[in-house]
């Protein structure tokens, strides 16, 4: 998950750049809700293995605005799948609760990037 995480705030920050006006603030704040995300598991991770995590920096590429926004919106929706998969199978309440919580926000930016679309679509 931290991985999918650190890649979607990249993702943003660099769509964020590629977007008008209208769309760039929404943009910037799913980016930085997935800053959050990340920083949430890399706590939860450190508090269960007493470790640290750095991610990966891979590099971001998108063609077109509206492919880049229908492919986050699978991702978000596939995101939270995953994120509510992971909660039913977590033995650690806490774990499982923040699994909940990053659910429901992956949902949220599904919805936010499908009222682009749809503005995007006319």
């Amino acid at each position: 998950f931290m991985e999918d995480e650190a890649f979607d705030a990249r993702y943003y920050d660099a769509l964020s750049a590629r977007v008008s006006s209208w769309a760039k603030n929404i943009i910037k704040s799913i980016g930085n809700d997935e800053k959050i995300h990340l920083k949430k598991l890399r706590t939860a991770y450190f508090i269960l293995t007493g470790k640290t995590y750095e991610p990966q920096t891979v590099s971001v590429k998108f063609t077109g605005t509206a492919d880049a926004l229908r492919k986050r919106y699978i991702s978000e929706s596939e995101g939270a799948e995953a994120y509510l998969k992971a909660s039913a199978n977590s033995q650690k309440r806490d774990i499982s609760e923040l699994y909940r919580k990053l659910a429901a926000d992956e949902k949220r930016h599904a919805e936010l990037i499908n009222r682009l679309l749809e503005s995007l679509m006319g």
